[in-house]
């Protein structure tokens, strides 16, 4: 068996061999035909090679590129041509360089321009001459200078004029002389000093007159004075510690007998104080409430600050908190009157023109309308400015009670520059 099997396999490769020399072997389009890397592929002389235009020419790098002499080599426009930086170019004399009229020329700063003697220069008229300011004019001496009667002559300040002593100086009637304020005017002792009648004398207020017709010299102290660095105020240097501690300092000043906010009582059964709102500044009172007795007991401030101060305290657990304002009505020891509008001062008013007899008729029907329908009352304190207090409270005509009442403030002031100047101002 083992016989028969080999015969067989020897009879079926040479069948095989001798079929192929005889049948022509066509591929397969569908298959592939990959090369042996190991076989060399030798090309045939007589058949050209065309290259298939969409796939690129990759170039071996290490393989130099050797073109041909006989072959012009044609650029493409539209790939720009970048010189190598290291080459120099060397231009062809015999082909004359013709540039760019639209490519301007850009010297080179580290090549000097050496002009061509034999070549006039021809200045463009379109293109002013700046000098340089660095270089020197220096004209010349047998060109005479005729100056343009149209371009004033400015001197030049750093140059000093030194006029010619044999020319005398003529003044212009017209223009007037303007003495130096920097130039001491120091008077000729040959001549007297003969004063204008028509002009008065008036006394330097810095000196002082001393009779006897004796001048003593006084020693001024000159002031100095220091920025604060918060604020940037320019201040008295002795006085910064003061602004530092009124104007940039939270520590608030303790209330005692001594040392409080001016207050004066207005309403007495309801426990109203009107209060300076700081120590400093312009006098301007706050309405303060301290009411502890009796049903209705209340102590409150105006200012919104103090307020928030309360409440912030109160949530803290600080039930018996008190801001400046209310630590100083204890020290209160005056009391405000209550005022009422009479007529005749609504006349004397008419008489001096501070307004008219309408505004006069307004004022009384208010009035008796507030007699009937409200009840006003009307306080003034005696602070640096005259300030007072309204208490408007609206009343019930038919349960015969009052509304509680809302207390308004009311600043006036009495400024001007001169007596016939000064108005009164609310």
């Amino acid at each position: 068996m083992l016989t028969r099997e080999a015969d067989f396999i020897k009879h079926l490769a040479l069948c095989k061999a001798k079929h192929s020399a005889i049948t022509p072997i066509i591929s397969d389009p569908a298959t592939p035909i990959i090369p042996d890397p190991s076989t060399p592929i030798i090309s045939d002389p007589a058949t050209p090679i065309i290259p298939d235009p969409s796939t690129p020419i990759i170039s071996d790098p290490s393989t130099p590129i050797i073109p041909d002499p006989s072959t012009p080599i044609i650029p493409d426009p539209a790939i720009p041509i970048i010189p190598d930086p290291s080459i120099p170019i060397i231009p062809d004399p015999a082909i004359p360089i013709i540039p760019d009229p639209s490519t301007p020329i850009i010297p080179d700063p580290s090549i000097p321009i050496i002009p061509d003697p034999a070549t006039p220069i021809i200045p463009d008229p379109a293109i002013p001459i700046i000098p340089d300011p660095a270089t020197p004019i220096i004209p010349d001496p047998a060109i005479p200078i005729i100056p343009d009667p149209s371009t004033p002559i400015i001197p030049d300040p750093a140059t000093p004029i030194i006029p010619d002593p044999s020319t005398p100086i003529i003044p212009d009637p017209a223009t007037p002389i303007i003495p130096d304020p920097a130039t001491p005017i120091i008077p000729d002792p040959a001549i007297p000093i003969i004063p204008d009648p028509a002009t008065p004398i008036i006394p330097d207020p810095a000196i002082p007159i001393i009779p006897g017709g004796k001048m003593q010299r006084v020693r001024v102290e000159s002031v100095l004075k220091k920025k604060c660095p918060i604020c940037h105020v320019l201040i008295n240097k002795k006085t910064v510690k003061r602004h530092m501690e009124r104007k940039h300092s939270a520590k608030q000043k303790d209330i005692t007998a001594s040392s409080h906010l001016q207050s004066e009582c207005i309403d007495p059964e309801n426990g109203v104080y009107a209060v300076h709102k700081a120590f400093h500044g312009t006098s301007i009172p706050l309405h303060v409430q301290n009411k502890v007795w009796g049903e209705n007991q209340h102590v409150s401030c105006e200012n919104n600050e103090c307020q928030v101060n309360v409440e912030l305290a109160w949530r803290s657990g600080i039930k018996a908190y008190q801001c400046t304002h209310l630590k100083s009505i204890t020290y209160c020891s005056s009391y405000a009157s209550p005022t009422e509008l009479d007529e005749e001062t609504l006349t004397e008013m008419v008489n001096n023109k501070w307004f008219g007899e309408d505004k006069k008729r307004l004022c009384l029907v208010r009035q008796n309308l507030a007699k009937f329908d409200w009840e006003e009352s009307w306080c003034r304190t005696t602070q640096r400015r005259i300030c007072g207090t309204v208490l408007v409270q609206r009343y019930h005509a038919h349960t015969n009670t009052l509304q509680n009442g809302t207390y308004f403030r009311l600043t006036v002031n009495y400024s001007g520059k001169s007596e016939a100047q000064r108005r009164w101002n609310a």
